[in-house]
């Protein structure tokens, strides 16, 4: 006996994500970098379902992500995830994080890599005096420093 079958395979989601690390050049305590974008896009059969995009691990703190993603992308469609990082005052050194993306493709969560480097804060716009005091061969001596930041 023969049977004949018709029909379609399954249809699934699949994404493309690009870049999938972002990186950041040193920024001072206190100010925000321009951000940063990657793109995530629907290269599958199926509309891709997105339940959640959210910084997780390490620094997440100090680096800020916000997306035109939606809750649902057709198939061929892309959006942005956009990062911003602002180092909080104690940052100083390498930091990093990760962006999750909870999708219903089959590898999801799909990962963004988030690096950057913190500074101490910028000396405000202003002129500084630094008194320094020596003591050497009976004499005591006395020299005041200026500085002026522009």
């Amino acid at each position: 006996q023969t049977v004949s079958l018709t029909g379609m395979g399954a249809q699934a989601a699949a994404v493309s994500l690009s870049p999938q690390s972002l990186a950041f050049g040193p920024e001072n305590a206190g100010l925000t970098t321009a951000p940063r974008t990657a793109t995530l896009s629907n290269i599958g059969s199926a509309l891709l379902s997105i339940s959640n995009i959210a910084m997780g691990d390490g620094d997440w703190v100090d680096f800020h992500q916000t997306n035109n993603c939606g809750s649902t992308m057709p198939v061929g469609s892309s959006c942005t995830i956009s990062v911003t990082f602002s180092p909080s005052p104690g940052i100083i050194g390498s930091v990093h994080s990760t962006i999750y993306i909870t999708d219903n493709a089959s590898d999801s969560p799909q990962r963004i890599s988030v690096n950057a480097t913190g500074m101490p804060p910028v000396t405000p716009p202003g002129t500084y005096w630094v008194t320094v005091d020596g003591d050497g061969a009976g004499y005591t001596h006395t020299v005041q420093l200026t500085a002026t930041v522009q």
